[in-house]
């Protein structure tokens, strides 16, 4: 089956880096990207009457503005459990704080924690994570 990523992050840099890396890796068929979860929002719930095209892996930034990542997860929580069964989250971020570390023990969609900028053995890693 055709995987494919999400990636939310207000970062342009960062999201064309991000984008660029894993289309070059072929992990995944389709990759979209939002600037904010305010976008990333509305077009996961597009997505209720066809789950088989939710994402894969959503590469979460944690800090943006408006609304941060772990907003969006409150949100995302919200969402019919069999839609996002086979979603997997990996939270991104330039900074590796510890509080941002205590918030995401509260969150069991998250997969795992990377720092930006990504490196081709994170995109491994997020190979991997989508087999499993």
């Amino acid at each position: 089956m055709p995987h494919s990523v999400m990636i939310i992050d207000d970062c342009k840099l960062q999201r064309y880096v991000t984008e660029t890396m894993i289309k070059k890796s072929r992990i995944a068929e389709q990759v979209i990207s939002f600037t904010s979860p305010v976008e990333a929002l509305p077009y996961l719930k597009s997505l209720e009457k066809a789950h088989s095209k939710f994402p894969d892996i959503i590469l979460l930034d944690i800090h943006m503005p408006v609304m941060s990542g772990f907003d969006f997860l409150d949100k995302y929580m919200e969402f019919p459990e069999d839609m996002k069964k086979d979603c997997k989250i990996v939270m991104l971020s330039s900074t590796d704080a510890y509080e941002d570390h205590v918030l995401m023990k509260q969150y069991a969609v998250i997969r795992k924690f990377l720092s930006k900028p990504l490196t081709e053995a994170m995109i491994e890693e997020i190979s991997r994570l989508m087999e499993s």
